[in-house]
């Protein structure tokens, strides 16, 4: 959401969305302080929380993947995500690295955990 924010209101891309896919019901007090930094950023309307998806019928709704995990093990979402041509920005977490390269490329962009500002530049970088 952070990262959002400084898409939509530093670099003023006012059409910029961000869709969350994930439970809600899990972690509900997570979902919500999601939903209060997205109203205090002033981008709710560009941030939406959809619960889960099933990835063959969100996935084509993407321009970019973006997985902001601070941790990881071994994340297949990426794997889903290029499999559907969708470029992949992700944190350098667990085996995040590997799964978004090969010895000679990256495909997508890899930002430091917990850096929105890189993170940023990284989602504009593929895009």
């Amino acid at each position: 959401i952070l990262c959002a924010d400084k898409i939509i209101n530093v670099w003023k891309l006012r059409e910029f969305r961000l869709i969350i896919y994930g439970s809600t019901t899990k972690d509900p007090d997570y979902a919500e302080e999601c939903r209060v930094l997205a109203k205090l950023c002033g981008i709710e309307k560009n941030v939406e929380i959809a619960g889960f998806g099933q990835a063959n019928l969100v996935l084509p709704r993407g321009w970019v993947f973006l997985n902001s995990s601070k941790t990881e093990g071994m994340p297949l979402a990426l794997g889903e995500a290029g499999l559907a041509g969708l470029p992949v920005v992700c944190t350098d977490v667990g085996g995040s690295y590997e799964v978004v390269s090969d010895s000679e490329m990256i495909f997508g962009a890899i930002a430091p955990p917990r850096d929105p500002d890189e993170l940023a530049r990284s989602v504009l970088k593929v895009l």
